[in-house]
């Protein structure tokens, strides 16, 4: 059974918010890269040692995934969506939620991992997208570094 992490659809969201959340909910999409074995060739570590460089290392690879997809869909002229990260035992999941649906078939032409339909594992992507929404709105990026949120009331 997969245990959800956040706290539901913000009720406070306006009807022009809750149709980008809509928006982003649709155009969701997840990349799961399974993980490599923990095999270890430096034998006079110690477990904990070879665990800490071993997640440092995963972390790194997938800041440059990451920095892959930006930079890809930049030159495509797709640069804005949001994104979240979460793992289990076998795998590493990223998920993207875009604002433009022509965003979603580039994706995976830039990963290497296995892409496919929005698929949490321990988190509320509604909540998610309807955080990040609110943080937008109440930190004042909206007019900057949305161009796509125009708020036809303002």
């Amino acid at each position: 059974m997969r245990r959800r992490v956040g706290s539901g659809i913000n009720k406070c969201m306006t009807q022009y918010q809750s149709g980008i959340a809509d928006t982003l909910m649709n155009n969701f999409i997840t990349i799961r890269y399974p993980r490599r074995s923990q095999h270890s060739k430096m034998q006079d570590l110690s477990y904990k040692d070879h665990a800490a460089l071993a997640a440092e290392a995963e972390q790194l690879a997938m800041n440059f995934e990451k920095m892959s997809i930006r930079i890809g869909l930049l030159d495509a002229g797709d640069y804005q969506f949001f994104e979240f990260q979460e793992s289990d035992p076998f795998n590493i999941y990223l998920h993207l939620f875009f604002h433009d649906p022509a965003a979603i078939p580039l994706v995976s032409g830039l990963t290497e991992g296995v892409v496919g339909p929005g698929d949490p594992q321990y988190f509320d992507p509604e909540a998610f997208v309807a955080e990040r929404l609110h943080h937008i709105e109440e930190s004042g990026l909206r007019a900057r570094k949305y161009p796509w949120w125009y708020d036809p009331s303002s």
